[in-house]
């Protein structure tokens, strides 16, 4: 049988070399040149351990130095064929599946051996080893999650990488083989015909933003909205220090904060936690239903997320937010109706083995009861800027912690917070060592607080119309009013009110050398002034009792869309460290207002600071003469607008000092009175 296969192999493998002695390449020639057609091999590969052929599909190869020549696979019974060797000449060597073979040939032009058998000792091991290693070294984990190496080529392996708090997995490396997804800590890699050592690299940690949405998304891994965690507590308890955990609009449960450090919780879109833990031995309080505690951690950050305490009400004790041995800041969001049988509070801040220390802004913290914010065991409260209001027995009960540091919130009532020192207030009471005042005559609306590092810009404008150019770096704190916060304190009487007030606060401030305040305006705002001349507006501060100029201030009143609004232009006021009024050093919470002076009216500025007021008959004359002597003519014009922009700040600057007043009025206004008086029928008659 054998016989008859070699003398049909024969004679295929001679119409084969006709063929391709005649096929011509791409010069035109032979592809083999004359007298130098391939030398043609078959036979039977085999292995000495185990004896016997080898399995069908070995690869079995031909070379000549270390050139591969050719190549081909076995078939049933370990037999070869086709192995067609080209010259040039020398000699031949083989590997089965890789290995070498005991046999070799010199290369003959056109020879034809049926035969030439192949033996190598054993075919190579059926499985290669996986070494799981990580760069640098301590940094994380690096697992075949598999777990049953050596495998075979081609086979698909599980692998994981873990970091150590502090570091973050950055990818995988591996000489060779397949990575699914080389920057997946949790993936697949398929191995190469070889031993291989796959290495995790991790690198220091850097601040990560984890992403809840209610219900969850994707893989719910936190990663992006898209695989979104579905809770608050999910994304806390993979959280190091620096991250972020951004919280989608929707209802969540109550979270625990413990032992963490810089940490931010915030939401930009209306999250609303509605449930609450039962936290067993609180400090002070006992057992206490808490709908967010804060546990022996440092700078953990609430911002954005409301508490709505209705679904909690009836518990014997319950909590909005409690910080417990621990600090952090609390944010433009809402604690409400947290209401209990024996003991309730919107914020508690209690001190136990440490002193608590939160800052409270931009906060609305309502009909809780007892108390909006409780404070006790030597804790420090620093709250300003928040709409603490309507809360059941107090505002802030301060039950032995520090002095409460509660300037500039508005309390519910322009007369600000019922306390013994105030026993008129009718807003919310404070009880104990708490400093309220100045107190907010009007509720905030709303607040932007952003660091800004190496210069930057606060926008404010969807809350107060406001942005602050900040040269470098520090928190700033906008925050808008509907109102005049302070309507009770004086203004210049020259000036018109747009009614555009808002508050701008700066902290941390690290080698600021000056910001830039920017209050954007409207044509209709402007005109609802009656203030016809845009660059006659002013922007004002409030010095803690009345409404002065800024010093280094102007108008630029180029037409600006921001966020689908037309503003006309904006108003200015570069603060300093020194040199300018208000200094930075004054920009704790400091309100600016817009104003105007009226171009078109009937009075007349320094007259009317002199007098006292608009309707003196002295100064009928004054608006009788500028209107028919004055402006008919184009030089008198001109003079009576140069006068309505430089006169304001003097009249106003009169208008505050008495001895001034008499002064210009007797040795200056009366004078020039008695002249046109004198000389009316001159002039009148000419008019």
């Amino acid at each position: 049988m054998k016989k008859i296969f070699s003398i049909l192999f024969a004679l295929l493998l001679v119409a084969c070399l006709g063929l391709l002695t005649q096929a011509p390449d791409g010069t035109g020639e032979p592809a083999y040149a004359a007298g130098a057609q391939p030398m043609a091999l078959a036979g039977i590969a085999s292995t000495i351990t185990p004896a016997g052929p080898v399995p069908a599909g070995t690869l079995v190869q031909a070379y000549v130095g270390t050139e591969l020549r050719a190549e081909t696979t076995t078939e049933a019974e370990g037999l070869y064929r086709n192995l067609l060797v080209p010259g040039p000449g020398g000699t031949v060597t083989f590997r089965v599946a890789g290995v070498l073979a005991q046999e070799s040939i010199a290369w003959e032009s056109g020879e034809i051996m049926d035969d030439f058998d192949l033996t190598i000792p054993a075919l190579p091991s059926a499985g290669y080893s996986l070494t799981m290693a990580v760069s640098p070294a301590g940094t994380g984990t690096a697992t075949d999650v598999t777990g049953a190496s050596p495998y075979a080529a081609g086979e698909v392996v599980s692998i994981q990488a873990v970091a150590v708090p502090g570091y973050q997995f950055a990818g995988w490396t591996a000489p060779a083989g397949l990575l699914a997804n080389a920057y997946a800590a949790a993936t697949t890699f398929t191995m190469p015909a070889q031993d291989i050592t796959v290495t995790a690299i991790f690198a220091v940690a850097g601040p990560t933003t984890w992403y809840v949405v209610e219900g969850g998304a994707g893989t719910r891994d936190g990663s992006n909205w898209d695989n979104a965690f579905a809770t608050i507590q999910e994304a806390i308890d993979e959280a190091v220090p620096g991250d972020t955990i951004e919280v989608a609009a929707g209802e969540y449960d109550a979270f625990v904060v413990q032992e963490k450090e810089r940490i931010s919780i915030i939401s930009t879109e209306g999250a609303t936690v509605t449930t609450a833990n039962l936290i067993q031995a609180v400090p002070v309080v006992g057992n206490a239903w808490v709908m967010a505690a804060v546990y022996d951690s440092e700078d953990v950050n609430i911002e954005g997320i409301n508490f709505d305490g209705t679904g909690v009400s009836g518990k014997p004790v319950a909590v909005g937010i409690a910080y417990v041995d621990s600090t952090g800041r609390i944010a433009d969001l809402t604690v409400e109706n947290v209401i209990a049988t024996e003991l309730g509070a919107g914020v508690a801040i209690i001190g136990d083995r440490d002193t608590s220390t939160v800052d409270i802004t931009g906060a609305t913290i309502s009909n809780n009861d007892d108390a909006g914010i409780y404070v006790c065991g030597g804790s420090t409260l620093e709250a300003h800027l928040n709409n603490i209001a309507g809360n059941t027995e107090c505002g802030v009960l301060n039950d032995g912690g520090e002095t409460a540091d509660t300037l500039d919130n508005w309390w519910g009532d322009a007369s600000g917070p019922l306390h013994q020192t105030n026993p008129f207030g009718r807003g919310n009471a404070v009880i104990g060592d708490v400093d309220f005042e100045p107190w907010l005559e009007i509720g905030v609306v709303g607040v932007v607080i952003k660091t800004v590092t190496d210069g930057g810009t606060v926008d404010a404008i969807d809350e107060a119309d406001i942005e602050v150019l900040v040269s470098s770096t520090a928190t700033v704190t906008v925050v808008g009013y509907p109102d005049n916060p302070h309507p009770s304190g004086s203004a210049p009487t020259d000036l018109n009110p747009l009614h555009k007030y808002g508050d701008v606060r700066v902290d941390d401030a690290t080698d600021v050398h000056k910001v830039e305040i920017r209050l954007y305006y409207t044509d209709d705002e402007v005109a609802k002034a009656d203030v016809d001349d845009e660059s006659l507006l002013q922007l004002l501060w409030w010095d803690g009792d009345d409404w002065k100029e800024c010093s280094d201030s102007g108008v630029n009143t180029a037409n600006t869309n921001i966020n689908g609004i037309d503003y006309s232009g904006y108003m200015w006021a570069e603060i300093r460290e020194t040199g300018t009024t208000p200094t930075l050093s004054q920009l704790t919470g400091t309100p600016f207002g817009g104003y105007g002076h009226p171009t078109e009216t009937d009075g007349c500025f320094i007259a009317t600071a002199a007098y006292g007021t608009d309707t003196a008959k002295e100064i009928d004359i004054l608006r009788e003469f500028r209107d028919a002597v004055l402006l008919p003519n184009s030089l008198g014009a001109e003079f009576v607008s140069l006068y309505y922009k430089i006169s304001p700040p003097i009249a106003n600057f009169i208008s505050q000092h008495e001895v001034l007043r008499t002064a210009v009025r007797v040795a200056f206004v009366d004078p020039i009175v008695k002249i046109l008086n004198w000389s009316h029928a001159l002039w009148s008659a000419r008019g």
